[in-house]
């Protein structure tokens, strides 16, 4: 990478970053571009250059956030700690962006780019369902999920613990670590005691 592309993706991040604290803090509908290049600390038309208008500066920065989580994912899921450590791993998960893939920021880009929802959709739904397959085929190895489950009650069972524990694993301050062993536990076995 020479120079000129090295300071080019150095803005590009500034930009990505303002974007996520402007939002974050003001909402999508009152942060203008103008703000948003001077939060960057660069001019208007550096944003306009490499993102095309707002609805482009939108789904880069999901793209970016996304792209971020699925590294994060994958990192873990490589890692050599135990099982029941990656699946805590991966709830706790924090992004620096990963509230906006919620909310107002979504419903934005959803209609200001309807097309982006669904090419967002079938990237992260492709990358998520590997992860996810790899995640399952761990935890079978391991002993912790029973091999007799078919893949889509794992999948349904996943999506409503992760939508339980969105806000609640994501909460500042964190969650006390004893109760979030004892969520993992029940993730696994249930609510009845052991044996």
């Amino acid at each position: 990478m020479n120079g000129f592309e090295r300071r080019a993706e150095l803005k590009k991040a500034a930009i990505r970053k303002a974007v996520i604290d402007l939002f974050t803090k003001h909402g999508v509908r009152k942060v203008s571009v103008r703000e948003i290049a001077q939060a960057a600390g660069v001019s208007q038309v550096s944003v306009f250059n490499y993102f095309d208008n707002k609805a482009g500066l939108i789904r880069a920065v999901v793209e970016s956030i996304i792209s971020e989580r699925i590294t994060a994912t994958r990192s873990i899921l490589e890692s050599d700690v135990p099982f029941p450590e990656k699946l805590r791993g991966i709830i706790l998960m924090k992004s620096e962006g990963a509230q906006l893939l919620q909310g107002e920021f979504m419903e934005s880009l959803l209609q200001q780019s309807p097309e982006s929802g669904e090419i967002l959709q079938t990237i992260f739904g492709t990358e998520i369902r590997v992860l996810m397959d790899e995640m399952f085929r761990q935890g079978r190895e391991s002993g912790h999920i029973d091999p007799a489950m078919a893949p889509a009650a794992l999948y349904a069972y996943m999506d409503i613990f992760r939508n339980g524990t969105r806000d609640w694993a994501t909460a500042s301050p964190p969650p006390d670590p004893s109760i979030l062993a004892d969520v993992i536990t029940m993730f696994f076995r249930g609510m009845a005691p052991p044996g």
